[in-house]
C-alpha cells in the first residue's frame, strides 16, 4: 500500500470520527429540547396549577364595536320605551340580540392546542345592574350547554379585571367552573385584548384571613386593602394601606411609624374551590 493511499486512509477515519462526534452532539440537544418541551407540556396542563403561579390579575378590554353598539343601543331603547306603561319590560322586549366571538379557547398555550370553545360577549339586562355586557363560555362540543363565564364585566370602560389567571408568554390560563381546566386564550384577539399584572406593589382587597404578625403569632387579619410588599415561595407579605400608597395627585407624606409588615400563606388568598378572594382595591383609578 503506497504513503498516499494509507494518507488517505487515516484522513477518512478521522472524518468519519468528527462525523459521528457531531451527530452525537446533534442528538444530544435534541432530547435536551425533546425535555424541555414535555416539561412545559407537563406544567402548562397540570390539573391544578399552584396557587403562587396564580396570582396575576388579568385586565381585559373589548374593541370598539362591542362598545359602540351599547352606546347606540342604549339610548335607542331609552327613547323607544319613554312613557310606557312597563319602561322595563319595553327595554328588554325589544332589545336587539348582540353575540360576538370574543376568543378562542385552547387546551393548551400555543395555536397547536386543541379547540375547547370560544368566548362570546352577549349583551343583556342584568338582575342587578341593568343593561350591559356579560362573557359566556360556548363549548366546542355541540352536546355541551353554553355557560355564563362571568355574569357582568362592570364598567368595561375601565377594564375587565379577573383575578387569579396565569399568563405563560402571549397567552393567558382562565380558571372557572364553567371552563375548562385547561382553557388558555391569546392575549391578544381581535375583539378581546388583555394583560396579566403581578400583585407586589398593588394594593389589593382581601377578605378576613389568618396571618403572622410581627411577634410571631397567628391571629384574624381585618378585611380591607393592603399593600402587596412581596410574595416568596408560599408566602405574602403584606400591610395595612396608607393614604401614601395612592395619592391621586395629592402630596400625601407616610406616617413616621408605617403599619407592621405581616404574613399571610398564598393559597388563603383562594377558596377551597380555587376561586380567587383578592381584587384590585382601585381598579377604576383616582
Amino acid at each position: 500500500m503506497t504513503y498516499a493511499v494509507r494518507q488517505l486512509l487515516r484522513e477518512t477515519e478521522a472524518m468519519s470520527r468528527s462525523q459521528l462526534f457531531l451527530a452525537f452532539f446533534l442528538a444530544s440537544l435534541l432530547v435536551v429540547a425533546s425535555t424541555i418541551e414535555v416539561e412545559a407540556q407537563r406544567q402548562t396542563r397540570s390539573p391544578l396549577p399552584r396557587t403562587a403561579d396564580r396570582l396575576g390579575i388579568g385586565e381585559f378590554s373589548f374593541d370598539d364595536e362591542i362598545d359602540e353598539f351599547y352606546n347606540t343601543e342604549q339610548p335607542r331603547l331609552e327613547a323607544l320605551c319613554r312613557g310606557q306603561a312597563n319602561f322595563q319590560s319595553c327595554r328588554v322586549a325589544n332589545l336587539r340580540p348582540f353575540d360576538k366571538v370574543l376568543a378562542v379557547v385552547r387546551d393548551a398555550p400555543s395555536e397547536q392546542g386543541q379547540v375547547v370553545g370560544e368566548l362570546h360577549a352577549v349583551l343583556y339586562f342584568h338582575p342587578r345592574y341593568d343593561l350591559g355586557y356579560r362573557i359566556d363560555f360556548i363549548p366546542r362540543d355541540p352536546a355541551a350547554s353554553r355557560l355564563v363565564w362571568l355574569d357582568s364585566v362592570g364598567d368595561w370602560g375601565y377594564g375587565i379585571e379577573v383575578p387569579g389567571v396565569r399568563a405563560h408568554g402571549d397567552w393567558i390560563q382562565l380558571f372557572d367552573g364553567a371552563l375548562p381546566r385547561q382553557s388558555w386564550i391569546p392575549a391578544t384577539s381581535p375583539s378581546f385584548h388583555g394583560a396579566v399584572n403581578g400583585i407586589v406593589g398593588a394594593l389589593i382587597s382581601l377578605p378576613r384571613l389568618s396571618a403572622r404578625y410581627p411577634d410571631g403569632s397567628q391571629r384574624p387579619l381585618p378585611a380591607g386593602s393592603y399593600f402587596i410588599k412581596r410574595v416568596q415561595k408560599r408566602v405574602v407579605t403584606l400591610r395595612r394601606e396608607i393614604a401614601a400608597d395612592f395619592p391621586c395627585g395629592e402630596a400625601i407624606e407616610p406616617p413616621r411609624v408605617m403599619p407592621a409588615s405581616l404574613e399571610v400563606a398564598v393559597a388563603s388568598l383562594f377558596s377551597a374551590e380555587g376561586d380567587p378572594l383578592f381584587s384590585l382595591t382601585y381598579s377604576r383609578g383616582c
